[in-house]
């Protein structure tokens, strides 16, 4: 019991000074904000585009039918249709 008593003090004792040093962070303007909204959207569609380009591309080694390739080609289009936010 003594041992869940410290942990509870100990645990909201350094929420408490945490939150005491944190400071409010300052207001971002709208060139910020809409440069990292486009970064967001953008990071997933060019992570695709690198994996398609360096990883399966083993795929056609693999089957060289390209089925796969094919199949992965489609899935990247709808994909970045609703990246780019696109119907």
């Amino acid at each position: 019991m003594i041992v869940c008593a410290g942990l509870v003090i100990s645990y909201w004792g350094g929420k408490y000074m945490a939150l005491q040093r944190a400071q409010k962070p300052s207001a971002l303007g709208d060139e910020v904000t809409g440069a990292i909204n486009l970064l967001v959207r953008l990071l997933p569609l060019v992570q695709m585009i690198l994996m398609y380009h360096l990883f399966f591309q083993v795929w056609k080694l693999l089957f060289p039918t390209g089925l796969p390739c094919l199949a992965l080609k489609v899935l990247m289009h709808h994909l970045c249709l609703r990246v780019c936010g696109l119907p």
